[in-house]
């Protein structure tokens, strides 16, 4: 075993150790430049740079460069990488089983959503739209689960009742036009009724038109002037 010293200066001395193999240890050493340590120890999963300073993250620990030049090593020996290794992969391993019950239960109870809209009759007689928004909604949390038949006939159903809601729109509004075109003309070609008039009766008319009054009549004003020649 070999072992790295660094003193650290101040009010009290204090001194940190790093301990590796020896094998590792003639690897990489202080002094190295950062092109050496990357051949030995392969690309950093990152790196933090403080003006000169440049500390460099792989896999067993963190090396650090002051102009380009290794001046602290932070590294574990491959024993010991070996068991960090293994417990990350384990943990790994264990990450993508939980992933993959919790993805099992999220299906299930999709069925199961799927099954009890099927079977629910106030989900049958909502209108066509809300289910078509409803199956759509349920296809992009559940993809997996197939409601291909059932967003179909909802669609279906959808389109029936917008032609119908516009069919009826049309009628309603083709029997507004009629009654109004029969009120026009119920005015304009309405016929007096005269029942009784001999007997001293006032007569009645429907929706009387009104008539211009005729102009004054001058005749007897033409008689009169005749008879004084």
């Amino acid at each position: 075993m070999m072992t790295l010293s660094r003193r650290i200066c101040g009010p009290l001395s204090l001194t940190v150790i790093f301990s590796f193999s020896t094998g590792f240890s003639a690897a990489v050493k202080e002094g190295d430049s950062i092109n050496r340590v990357q051949t030995v120890l392969g690309s950093p999963s990152g790196v933090i740079s403080v003006n000169e300073k440049e500390t460099y993250f792989f896999e067993r620990g963190e090396v650090i460069f002051i102009d380009g030049v290794v001046t602290e090593i932070k590294l574990i020996n491959e024993s010991a990488a070996a068991v960090k290794y293994a417990r990350e992969e384990k943990r790994r391993e264990l990450s993508i089983l939980l992933a993959k019950e919790r993805n099992q239960q999220r299906i299930i109870r999709g069925l199961e959503l799927k099954n009890e809209k099927m079977n629910s009759l106030n989900f049958k007689i909502t209108s066509a739209q809300s289910r078509v928004h409803y199956w759509r909604n349920f296809r992009r949390v559940y993809p997996e689960i197939d409601i291909s038949n059932q967003l179909d006939a909802a669609l279906f159903e959808r389109d029936e009742e917008i032609a119908r809601t516009e069919e009826e729109t049309r009628l309603a509004e083709m029997e507004a036009r009629l009654l109004a075109a029969e009120r026009r003309a119920r005015y304009h070609y309405s016929v007096p009724y005269y029942s009784g008039f001999s007997h001293g009766h006032v007569p009645v008319v429907e929706n009387p038109v009104p008539q211009k009054a005729p102009p004054p009549n001058r005749f007897p004003t033409f008689i009169a002037a005749e008879l004084k020649r």
